[in-house]
């Protein structure tokens, strides 16, 4: 729950409209389109009941803001077409109570990007390749790394555009993925999971200590 938060988003289309950029592909056939967007959104938690609460649980913030920031740029044309985005999340609290008494001020600041790029050589073939990055902040305390690198190549056959696609692909994280499940965050941040690796994820990734990870993914989807 917060007391005022805040979003807006701007895009600019150098070429084409936005109806050819809203699903990531390109026609062999397809003339140039391309835009480039940032959004930003704020908000702030002033007061925590929790803190003022005599039951309150230690390490709970009395104040507590959140900013996230995006940019993100897409071109495509001729059958080829690439996506680029980055996202910075930002996490502060002011007045943790902590076990000893007192208070202090403690803050996360999280990176992220993807780029994906996709050839579709004939009318109803395509492959892609994605590249995902999680640069994470080092006071998260995730076992030894902070830094995730995942990979993903894949091709998509289009029996009938986007309402019958078959789409094969393969996700490869190029380190370990031990800090994926739940770590020993800050007490004010709750102990969540970065990356909700369970049968609810659609990566298909579940954690493991020991070397690569990879999954392979076969999907048929069908719109009405």
């Amino acid at each position: 729950t917060s007391d005022i938060a805040l979003t807006g988003r701007v895009e600019y289309i150098f070429a084409g409209s936005r109806e050819e950029l809203r699903d990531y592909t390109s026609k062999p056939d397809e003339a140039l389109a391309a835009h480039f967007g940032a959004a930003i959104h704020w908000q702030h938690q002033n007061n925590d009941p929790s803190v003022t609460n005599p039951d309150r649980a230690t390490g709970t913030p009395a104040n507590r803001s959140v900013l996230g920031v995006t940019l993100d740029g897409q071109v495509e044309g001729g059958g080829l077409s690439l996506f680029v985005a980055g996202v910075l999340g930002h996490q502060r609290a002011r007045n943790i109570v902590q076990p000893a008494g007192g208070t202090q001020s403690d803050s996360l600041t999280d990176w992220g990007v993807t780029v994906q790029g996709a050839w579709r050589f004939a009318e109803k073939c395509e492959v892609f390749v994605r590249y995902d990055g999680l640069f994470l902040d080092e006071d998260r305390g995730l076992f030894d790394r902070d830094q995730f690198n995942f990979i993903t190549f894949g091709f998509n056959h289009y029996f009938a555009g986007h309402a019958a696609k078959l789409t094969l692909d393969c996700v490869l994280s190029t380190n370990h993925t031990l800090g994926l499940t739940p770590s020993p965050q800050s007490a004010w941040l709750g102990n969540t999971n970065v990356i909700n690796a369970s049968s609810a994820d659609a990566s298909g990734l579940l954690g493991t200590a020991r070397g690569l990870e990879a999954a392979v993914r076969l999907q048929m989807q069908v719109m009405f």
